[in-house]
């Protein structure tokens, strides 16, 4: 390329500054093929993290550099798109802990044995809830600079997680069932389920309570709906962006009749029956029940 723009220079009094010109355009060229840049290979940040459960996880920043990056080398770390850095690493010296992540870092972790990758990456001690979120790993250089961002869930299950059938029933043709849980993070997705179809009309309420979310769906289902007694309500919660999920179940049966003696008060509604009739129940109903659950808890 120089051999053909010099040969397209016509030679005169201002021949030199012509050649000068050149020289310079070529030493452009030069430095432009040669610029160098920072690559983040791969940023390894746990997915997700039960809380409580690990004495320690790794947040690792892999990265190339060409000879010019490592000079003015720094590694910052950003938690949730912040402005300011949680942890910092400037080349030769060591490594800041700062913000939510003060006193809360192994700072003699090396990430390598490479002096120029030495602290790049962060090991957390016992990591929690409030360390949910995205994490970003800036490398910068005098020359260069490359981020990159990955999402970590420290999740909490919930201390407590039942499914009801809610007594009195809502009308004598229907039934409410109730599913919940508490003391869960981040705030999870409850469904409540007959043979694997999730019903529609749910009515859900949630509640942050001391860093953590209180949730409860319930749902009145006509008896007419329920195709074949006896009937397993399932109520399943599950957690964002992890692979928790949690199952309960509750039997239902079917209507219990009871028939009032003539003598006692009843719903105005009710059927009135003749003196003398003790109250009967439908036993037929209770025995299936009662066979049903032998049945899932292998009684024989």
């Amino acid at each position: 390329m120089g051999i053909n723009l010099l040969a397209n220079i016509k030679m005169g009094p201002h021949r030199w500054n012509s050649v000068w010109m050149v020289l310079v355009i070529l030493s452009a060229f030069r430095i432009s093929d040669t610029f160098a840049k920072v690559y983040i290979n791969e940023l390894r940040v746990p997915q997700s993290v039960q809380n409580g459960t690990e004495d320690a996880v790794i947040l690792d920043c892999d990265y190339t550099l060409e000879t010019e990056d490592k000079n003015g080398l720094v590694v910052k770390w950003f938690f949730n798109k912040g402005g300011t850095p949680v942890y910092q690493w400037i080349s030769k010296n060591k490594p800041q802990a700062l913000g939510i992540l003060r006193d809360r870092v192994d700072i003699k972790y090396k990430a390598s044995e490479d002096s120029y990758k030495k602290h790049s990456g962060i090991k957390i001690i016992k990591p929690t809830t409030e360390l949910s979120g995205e994490w970003a790993c800036r490398v910068s250089s005098f020359a260069s600079e490359a981020t990159a961002a990955s999402r970590m869930v420290v999740y909490a299950p919930p201390k407590e997680m039942e499914v009801t059938l809610v007594s009195p029933r809502p009308t004598l043709n229907s039934i409410n069932i109730s599913c919940w849980a508490n003391g869960v993070y981040p705030e999870p997705r409850l469904t409540i389920t007959l043979k694997n179809e999730k019903l529609e009309d749910v009515m859900h309420d949630s509640t942050w309570n001391d860093g953590a979310y209180d949730v409860r769906v319930s749902a009145v289902v006509q008896d007419e709906d329920i195709a074949e007694l006896p009937a397993i309500f399932d109520c399943e919660l599950k957690i964002p962006n992890t692979s928790y999920i949690n199952r309960k179940s509750v039997l239902y049966g079917g209507p219990v009749v009871i028939v009032e003696s003539a003598n006692e008060t009843s719903p105005a509604s009710a059927p009135q029956f003749n003196k003398g009739r003790s109250t009967l129940l439908t036993w037929f109903n209770i025995i299936l029940v009662l066979a049903v659950n032998m049945k899932i808890f292998g009684i024989s």
